[in-house]
């Protein structure tokens, strides 16, 4: 682990059998700039090599997290929360990708601009052309499933966000008691 001054956003990754998306998400977090960051990853007990990876990475300063088994992505993002040190928090799946440099200072930025928001979210896609939306809010249907049709096309008063990649108050994640484990 790379030790800093207290960071001023903790990016959380819970990983499971993902080195090399893995690796690509770090590289992309490495290239964060406008904010001190560290990364809390958590490997669900991996086999693939992933925890010799994140030892040797070094790039930010790193926690790692070993769990003897799989313990889901709840349980590890709430480690996460525990073991990271900043006042913000990030959720960012072993699978995504920091598209811009400044994306963590312009979430951090929009968090700071409004004492009333818990989190904010970036758009996410499935590609890095940005062809393919994902995910803009997260709003539900009718029968209380996912509206993915609405979660595309509207991002105003939603029901939730993706925690693919997010940015958090910690206070507010410790207020509630971290994620659900039902």
């Amino acid at each position: 682990m790379t030790t800093m001054a207290r960071p001023q956003v903790s990016v959380v990754i819970v990983t499971y059998e993902r080195r090399a998306d893995l690796e690509v998400a770090l590289e992309s977090l490495a290239r964060q700039v406008g904010v001190a960051i560290e990364v809390v990853v958590v490997d669900n007990g991996s086999t693939d090599g992933t925890a010799q990876w994140v030892r040797s990475w070094g790039k930010l300063p790193t926690i790692l997290h070993c769990a003897p088994r799989n313990l889901g992505a709840s349980v590890g993002r709430n480690l996460g929360i525990r073991l990271a040190r900043a006042p913000y928090i990030a959720f960012m799946d072993s699978d995504a990708v920091a598209l811009d440099s400044d994306l963590l200072a312009r979430l951090l930025q929009a968090l700071e601009q409004d004492p009333q928001a818990a989190a904010t979210a970036p758009a996410i896609y499935e590609d890095v052309e940005r062809t393919k939306l994902w995910f803009l809010a997260g709003y539900p249907d009718k029968g209380g499933y996912h509206d993915t049709l609405r979660s595309r096309r509207e991002w105003e008063n939603c029901h939730y966000i993706s925690t693919c990649f997010s940015l958090w108050r910690r206070e507010v994640l410790e207020e509630v008691g971290g994620f659900d484990l039902a």
